[in-house]
This record gives structure tokens, C-alpha cells and sequence, in this order.
């Protein structure tokens, strides 16, 4: 059986919304899962980094909200996570399952890619495969070689494209400062959730007179987020998040186009909302 490592967090009013489990924190806190996984089973993150010279960058994430849990339903949180080697050892996947006093709140995958870094300071790096030294630490259920991770994003559209209809559309600004970014100085992956939500609300705002439908984009509980990133930005660096909302099956769907006007393609990512 994979190894899980559980632990308590003590929860306060920041790791919550109106409506449920704050996206941003979600993902935040399912990236300290991953640390903490590593430093229990594997190789702590610092060491990994520092005297092995691997690594690992987020390609994909996804949260699943399976009950209603609010901020008054209890103090802490469980959470316990299990990492798993997957693509003939190019991708790892990482899933935390959420609890609260409700039971199960939230699930939250993490894709992620190897890599070796070449250049400590700053941390340069490319894509590489688990080296034999690290695998053979690992459980040989945590080795699951032959299996390919599910891209839901694409799907997601494609549906769109084929059944939904298009309801609203917004582009919102941005540059990526300090605190949006981590050890390497370039943009932390959770902060997409608090960028495209903003996006998402003034999208609503200018067009919910129009479209109430939209409505649903402010004042209804996500039920997913999915994303895939494919570049990441730098400190400093400006940025445009497109919006599009759309209704497939009755349900309000906004999908977000991560941008910016440099050389090799302007698309950093794309994430997905579902209500």
C-alpha cells in the first residue's frame, strides 16, 4: 500500500470563503503536503533540491469540493496525501484528501514534472526522469511506470466547444510581484486561483444585468478547478487573464487563458472552473 503521511491543520478565517474551502488556500496548503510527504518518506524538499540536484514543477492541479465544510464547523483539518511515480518515471502525482468535520471536504491532485537542476542559485532546471538513486527509495506501489495521468482540461473544452454556449468575456490585467511568487522568483502556482477568480468576478459584475446566469459566478460554491500550466511567468513579469463563461448541461463553466506578449507562445496555462 502507498505510503499516506497525515497531519492537523488548525484552521482559521483565511482558509475560508463565504461559500466553502478558499481555492487558493487548497492548493497552497496541498503544496505543503507535498513537502511534508518528502520529508516523512522520501527526501526533504531542501535536501532533494540542494544535494541531489532534483527537483519537481507543477504541470496540472485540480480540486475536487465534495461536502460543504464553513469556517464554524470545526477548528482543524485533516489531511493525508500519498505520491505516486507515474509515466516511465516523468511525472509524480500527488493527492490529498481534505477533512473536516463534515468528512470529506476536498480532494486535491497536484501533477508534477522531474527535473534536474543544473544551476543552484537560481534554480535552473529541465525535464528529467526519477534517477535510479531516489526510485529505489521509494515503495514499488509508489512506482506506477506505466500509467499515463488523465488530462481533464482539454476534455473540458472540447465539451464546451461542441455543447455549451458562451455567456461573457473578460481579459483582467496583472504583474507578478514578490508575493506572488516562490524561492526561484517566479510565480507560485496557487496564486492562479486568486488571479482567475478576480477575472471571473468582474466579469460577473459588468455582465450579470445581461446574462443572469453569471450570477452563479459570484454567489455559488465551486464544485472543480482544473488547470494546466505549461510556462511559468518571472517577478516583474506582466500578464493577461481571457475569460470565458459558458452554460453546458445548465451549469456555468468559466475557462481562463493565462497570457502574455512574449517570444515562443503567449499561453502560459489554462484553468477551468466549474459551479
Amino acid at each position: 500500500m502507498p505510503r499516506a503521511h497525515t497531519f492537523e491543520l488548525t484552521t482559521d478565517t483565511s482558509h475560508f470563503t463565504p461559500l466553502q474551502l478558499q481555492p487558493r488556500n487548497l492548493l497552497s496548503t496541498g503544496f505543503n503536503a507535498l513537502s511534508q510527504w518528502l520529508r516523512a518518506n522520501w527526501v526533504s524538499f531542501p535536501d532533494l533540491i540542494s544535494k541531489h540536484r532534483f527537483s519537481v514543477v507543477i504541470l496540472g492541479t485540480s480540486v475536487e469540493w465534495r461536502a460543504p465544510l464553513k469556517f464554524f464547523d470545526g477548528p482543524t483539518l485533516t489531511l493525508t496525501s500519498t505520491l505516486k511515480i507515474q509515466r516511465n518515471g516523468t511525472r509524480a502525482q500527488l493527492d490529498t484528501e481534505v477533512k473536516g468535520a463534515t468528512g470529506v471536504a476536498a480532494r486535491v491532485g497536484i501533477l508534477l514534472c522531474p527535473v534536474e537542476v543544473v544551476e543552484l542559485e537560481g534554480l535552473s532546471a529541465t525535464p528529467t526522469r526519477v534517477p535510479e538513486r531516489l526510485a529505489s527509495l521509494l515503495q514499488l506501489d509508489e512506482l506506477e511506470l506505466d500509467v499515463t495521468p488523465r488530462r481533464v482540461v482539454p476534455d473540458v473544452r472540447a465539451a464546451l466547444e461542441k455543447s455549451g454556449k458562451m455567456i461573457g468575456e473578460h481579459k483582467s490585467s496583472f504583474t507578478v510581484h514578490r508575493h506572488h511568487c516562490e524561492v526561484a522568483d517566479q510565480w507560485a502556482f496557487f496564486e492562479v486561483a486568486g488571479l482567475v477568480g478576480a477575472s471571473r468576478e468582474a466579469m460577473a459584475l459588468e455582465g450579470v444585468a445581461k446574462q443572469p446566469a453569471l450570477q452563479a459566478a459570484l454567489g455559488t460554491p465551486l464544485q472543480r478547478f482544473d488547470m494546466e500550466l505549461s510556462r511559468p511567468y518571472y517577478w516583474f513579469q506582466p500578464g493577461t487573464v481571457a475569460s470565458t463563461a459558458w452554460v453546458l448541461d445548465g451549469r456555468l463553466v468559466v475557462v481562463h487563458r493565462l497570457l502574455s506578449p512574449v517570444p515562443g507562445g503567449e499561453e502560459h496555462g489554462v484553468a477551468v472552473e466549474r459551479f
